[in-house]
């Protein structure tokens, strides 16, 4: 099992670089930057300042998108922060959510997505690309191309994350939760015959480090709020089209519930609990095929924002929060965890405390 950071770019840079240096002296393998370049700071004048901070560290967005920036700039921007890193680069992306929706557009589509990994590709490996009736190479690349890491949520995000992707992005960390949603990627790599096993999982959870699991959840409850409008379109599209999905009756009893309100509109928090025979899915992530994120709070602002999340929703935002350090695993209740807690809690145990207790006092 690997751990990785996620930085949130509305600190100041200097703090962005002694946050990933600190990391990468701590243990960290992986430092991640989200990418909404409206709300927040361009990430890619970040990622080469984090890469030349580093030695080791691999580096990436989690996530962009392939519409705010054409995929020819894209690629440059990743083949030439890996000739600058030594190859240390990673592509995290998505359909676009926080920086389409704050312009007033929707998340583009993932057939999109799709082509726009395609060809990401195929120029970061120095070949020749048709683009509107243009030949198109990147004559300078060294051929090494980053691996690429999908987000999503709904089954035909996590199908295509399945199909195309070296690994999988899920924005939480209850193993049943991540039971459902890797039965669908494991449906995308068997229709485009690839081996289901090669496919990382990323646990893109927040964390906060305390023997208090009062305190430290009351540091990660922002995060519901902020990754809930992914998930805003979620309850119509599973239940539309030829390939309905039967929602679990947790579910569906969440799209009863009111939504969360934020500064910029209505947002539901949704929680899916999958059948709990499939709980067996959530077994790779704790036994090492993938890694576990943190992402680092803003405190001070966000704890007016708990204050709201309680007040609107509390039973909806206390089934998607969940707490690292040595609770991990045991910060679900024992009834909503059907799966054995000593596989993962005895990992999340062993290894975690060494590489978190760093970050206590930042």
């Amino acid at each position: 099992m690997d751990f990785g950071i996620t930085i949130k770019p509305d600190i100041a840079i200097g703090r962005i670089l002694n946050l990933t240096r600190q990391a990468e002296i701590s243990g960290f393998s992986f430092g991640w930057i989200f990418d909404s370049h409206v709300i927040w700071k361009e990430p890619f004048p970040l990622l080469t300042l984090m890469a030349a901070n580093t030695k080791k560290m691999r580096l990436g967005t989690c996530v962009t998108n392939p519409a705010v920036r054409d995929v020819t700039v894209s690629a440059s921007l990743f083949a030439t922060l890996n000739l600058a890193s030594q190859g240390r680069m990673e592509l995290g992306i998505g359909r676009g959510d926080s920086s389409r929706r704050v312009l007033g557009k929707k998340p583009t589509t993932l057939e999109n997505l799709e082509e726009f990994v395609r060809i990401f590709r195929n120029l970061n490996a120095g070949k020749t690309v048709d683009l509107d009736g243009v030949p198109t190479k990147f004559p300078w690349t060294n051929g090494e191309v980053p691996r690429v890491w999908v987000a999503g949520y709904g089954p035909k995000a996590l199908r295509t994350a399945g199909r195309i992707g070296d690994g999988v992005i899920l924005q939480f960390a209850d193993p049943d939760l991540i039971a459902w949603c890797l039965g669908f990627v494991r449906e995308g790599a068997k229709e485009a015959g690839r081996d289901f096993s090669k496919i990382e999982v990323m646990a893109a959870a927040p964390v906060w480090a305390s023997d208090d699991l009062k305190t430290a959840r009351e540091h990660v409850r922002w995060f519901p709020a902020l990754v809930s409008n992914h998930v805003m379109d979620l309850p119509d599209l599973l239940c539309k089209g030829p390939r309905q999905v039967r929602l679990s009756p947790s579910l569906r009893s969440r799209q009863r519930q009111r939504p969360i309100r934020q500064r910029r509109g209505r947002r539901p928090l949704l929680h899916p609990r999958p059948d709990r025979r499939a709980s067996q899915e959530a077994r790779p992530l704790a036994q090492g095929r993938g890694h576990p994120i943190q992402h680092l709070p803003d405190v001070r602002r966000r704890r007016k924002n708990a204050r709201c999340l309680r007040a609107q929703n509390p039973a909806a935002l206390q089934a998607l929060t969940c707490v690292a350090s040595a609770q991990t695993i045991r910060s679900i209740p024992a009834s909503r965890c059907p799966l054995p807690r000593s596989s993962a809690a005895r990992i999340a145990l062993s290894k975690m405390p060494p590489i978190l207790h760093s970050f206590c006092a930042i």
